[in-house]
């Protein structure tokens, strides 16, 4: 699966290892420590923050992907 950059640059290439429906009010530790938060509530806070029109609340469904990276495409980094 490629990855895309803001200006639609390739970034990397990743193979998805696994998928889940989450709910919002219920986000597993896995999944907000893997996106490097230190709780769940940091992680609800910051994605309140980013998405202010979404409305966030716990019944929310939110799909959290796992994969592995697989490439970083040259340059990707310095960009």
């Amino acid at each position: 699966m490629a990855v895309v950059g803001l200006r639609q640059r390739l970034r990397c290439i990743i193979r998805a290892t696994k998928v889940d429906v989450i709910r919002f009010g219920n986000i597993a530790e896995e999944v907000w420590r893997g996106e490097a938060f230190s709780s769940a509530q940091e992680f609800q806070d910051c994605h309140r923050r980013c998405l202010p029109l979404a409305h966030l609340h716990d019944d929310v469904e939110f799909v959290a992907l796992r994969f592995e990276l697989l490439e970083v495409v040259s340059g990707a980094l310095a960009s």
